[in-house]
């Protein structure tokens, strides 16, 4: 059985020279080691009152929602954001012309995450790769759907070979990250 925690977090943050309009930003990278999930960067403004609290925070919800942080997860990393961004602010009192960059870094050993993102670009490419049937294909069938090509559907191809309704194989790598037919997972 394994003890390790799901999910493990730091904090840095770093100044840079000065600036007119001085901004902060929450750069979050989350690695997913039990997953073949790619690393997640992305980054977000701050936004806080005049007291120095993190306020707008829905959006930080949002994105580790999407990202598939549990939500018990994201409301305790929400408030350990704010305490670092106000413990920030309180240290640099005297350089308020700095833009200021803190730093999320987590690791999700969570291995049910199944890299949404993942997904998402791999239905971006294969978007780019749909096309009519050949009139060769027109009456091979869609394993998903069972109908044939030549119902002026498009159709795409997995690395693996296997062709499909590009609508078909949309709505199933969705929830089945696998080729249908072969169950390969480089797809």
């Amino acid at each position: 059985m394994n003890n390790q925690p799901f999910l493990q977090y730091h904090f840095s943050h770093q100044t840079k020279p000065p600036a007119v309009t001085p901004r902060m930003t929450l750069q979050v990278y989350i690695h997913r080691p039990m997953t073949q999930q790619s690393a997640i960067d992305f980054q977000l403004p701050i936004v806080t009152d005049n007291e120095g609290n993190l306020i707008e925070t829905d959006y930080i919800d949002l994105m580790l929602g999407y990202h598939q942080i549990n939500p018990e997860d994201s409301t305790m990393l929400i408030h350990e954001i704010s305490e670092y961004v106000t413990e920030v602010l309180i240290s640099s009192v005297l350089n308020t012309n700095f833009h200021i960059q803190i730093t999320l870094t987590l690791t999700d050993n969570n291995p049910e995450a199944t890299g949404r993102l993942d997904i998402d670009l791999i239905i971006t490419d294969l978007e780019g790769t749909t096309r009519p049937p050949h009139m060769e294909e027109r009456y091979n069938t869609c394993t998903v759907c069972f109908e044939n090509f030549n119902n002026g559907k498009y159709i795409c191809a997995l690395s693996c070979g296997h062709q499909f309704h590009f609508q078909c194989i949309d709505e199933w790598l969705r929830t089945n990250i696998s080729c249908p037919i072969c169950r390969e997972t480089d797809v």
